[in-house]
């Protein structure tokens, strides 16, 4: 793709290109996560694990130097998180079924 744009503006043309950011990190179901954690044998100590990781977290923003009350967010995986990848990956393994 990066070779398509930069061809296109080297030859003048008209190129356009749109980026998606759907956020996927951050619409992780944790019951259906902890449910295919089940599925392919993750021991049921791991599973609590990532249940306590994933399921009720609480953000806080600071906007104009001011601290603004914790934000509950009930889906995600932190992306900071080693396994968040991994979880992802397990998430979306049957996408394509």
């Amino acid at each position: 793709m990066i070779t398509t744009v930069r061809s296109g503006f080297l030859n003048q043309l008209i190129t356009i290109a749109v980026f998606l950011d759907i956020a996927a990190f951050d619409n992780i179901d944790p019951f259906i996560l902890l449910e295919d954690l089940k599925e392919i044998g993750n021991s049921a100590h791991f599973r609590k694990f990532v249940e306590n990781l994933i399921s009720v977290r609480y953000l806080n923003f600071v906007i104009d130097g001011e601290l603004h009350d914790p934000y509950n967010t009930y889906k995600n995986t932190p992306q900071e998180f080693i396994l968040s990848s991994l979880l992802f990956d397990i998430y979306f393994r049957n996408l394509d079924q």
